[in-house]
């Protein structure tokens, strides 16, 4: 192998250790998808709640909309070095996972391009995460300064809701990812990996 990692030889254990235990049946095929179903229904109860709550002034509307314009520039700068990122780190994170399905050429083959797309959808992934959070996050700030004048502990549940978005939703789309790629592989540990990296990036 070319990239020999010693971190995945030891998930790869840890994984088939884990395996022969009842409990992680229980939470592989009942635990994660109810709590997945349950983060979802959370994050779309309150998005709905913050985003019918509309600013009270005109002067807070055009703050809110400087305010949104500056962080749809700050997510196209950030989605161009992620680009760059990914395109410096495609190869070498494929080369991980080449003994994925085989030793024989067709097989690395496969198995390098595999663990290069899961990586790349790890990244699409924190990249959508951080969208939406970023959404949020810039409705919320004016609905928390002019709730604060008010009652500073309605100012201070609302920052708190709006956090709840970007944090449910990162830890939500990340166990997904890894659920998703635990239950289609029988928990490949390249792809795993792979994955994680991506969404880390």
């Amino acid at each position: 192998m070319i990239f020999d990692l010693p971190i995945i030889s030891k998930l790869r254990e840890v994984l088939t250790n884990l395996a022969s235990f009842p409990a992680f049946f229980f939470s592989v095929y009942i635990l994660i998808p109810i709590t997945l179903i349950v983060s979802v229904l959370c994050l779309i109860f309150i998005f709905r709640k913050i985003n019918s709550l509309e600013e009270k002034t005109v002067k807070m509307r055009e703050i809110n909309s400087d305010i949104v314009d500056g962080a749809k520039v700050y997510l196209r700068d950030q989605a161009k070095t992620l680009l760059t990122v990914l395109a410096i780190l495609f190869i070498p994170v494929g080369f991980t996972g080449i003994d994925y399905l085989g030793t024989d050429l067709l097989s690395r083959t496969i198995g390098f391009l595999l663990t290069s797309l899961i990586f790349l959808l790890g990244s699409l992934s924190s990249l959508v995460a951080g969208y939406i959070g970023m959404k949020a996050a810039t409705k919320t700030n004016i609905l928390v300064v002019e709730a604060s004048f008010d009652d500073p502990n309605q100012g201070f549940r609302l920052a708190y809701f709006g956090g709840m978005i970007t944090g449910i939703l990162n830890i939500s789309m990340f166990v997904f990812g890894i659920w998703l790629i635990l239950i289609i592989t029988n928990g490949n540990a390249y792809l795993m990996v792979g994955y994680n990296f991506g969404a880390s990036v």
